[in-house]
């Protein structure tokens, strides 16, 4: 059965420039530049976990694209395929939550607290410092 979203654990946080319209509840990755996030892709070293779909600046003062991303905690992810309770999660290449395979270059960004049925499913995922094998 699918988890419905019920909040998040206070953890660290960070108001991030968006490089493109990064989705909510999605794995985020830090850009080549350095300058903000960017959606990641499978198996890459994720930040965290973007809180919000990326907009436009709430004041309408800049196009600047913004959101908040997650560090660690508990929290909302998109998983895109069925994932146990208590996997190892990584990002797949739309920064959609996957069971974790190992291999070279990989990085683990979580264990999911609750099960995924279908993709598109919302999960909780606690948050970890990225790990390899």
């Amino acid at each position: 059965m699918a988890t419905k979203y019920k909040g998040s654990v206070i953890g660290l946080s960070v108001d991030e420039i968006a490089d493109a319209a990064v989705l909510g509840n999605t794995f985020v990755k830090v850009t080549a530049g350095g300058q903000g996030v960017t959606t990641c892709g499978a198996g890459q070293l994720a930040l965290g976990v973007a809180k919000f779909d990326a907009g436009a600046d709430p004041a309408g003062l800049t196009q600047t694209l913004w959101t908040t991303v997650h560090l660690d905690g508990l929290h909302p992810v998109v998983a895109s395929a069925a994932i146990a309770a208590g996997a190892r999660v990584m990002s797949d290449a739309n920064g959609n939550a996957v069971t974790y395979a190992a291999g070279a270059g990989v990085f683990s960004r979580g264990i999911a607290r609750t099960a995924a049925v279908n993709p598109g499913d919302i999960i909780e995922v606690f948050l970890q410092s990225p790990a390899q094998g």
